[in-house]
Formats: structure tokens, C-alpha cells, sequence
């Protein structure tokens, strides 16, 4: 049986996978192995230059 801060913490961690564009960031960044420039994210990712901070932030 999970004790309540392990079911908190994971429940955090697939929170913040839950979100397509997150996902996607992850898989970049698994696939340059841990590191990537925030300028690879806006060029794949319709977003603004305030929001890719934000989203990684959540990461």
C-alpha cells in the first residue's frame, strides 16, 4: 500500500504530464539527452514566449 505523501507526490508528477504540449516537451528533452535549448521549444511549439517558461516550470 502507497503512504499518502508517495500517492501525493506521483499525483503531482502525472498532473504534470497530463497536458499534450508538456508530454511533447518531455519527449524532446528525453531525446536530446536532458538538454535542450528553449529556442527548440518555440520553434516546434505555437506558443507564447511567456507560456514555454511556465510550462517548464510546471516540469
Amino acid at each position: 500500500m502507497l503512504s499518502e505523501p508517495t500517492i501525493d507526490t506521483r499525483a503531482d508528477r502525472l498532473e504534470a504530464l497530463a497536458s499534450p504540449v508538456r508530454l511533447r516537451m518531455v519527449d524532446l528533452i528525453y531525446r536530446g539527452a536532458g538538454e535542450i535549448c528553449v529556442c527548440e521549444f518555440m520553434d516546434r511549439f505555437d506558443l507564447s514566449r511567456s507560456t514555454i517558461p511556465h510550462l517548464l516550470e510546471v516540469l
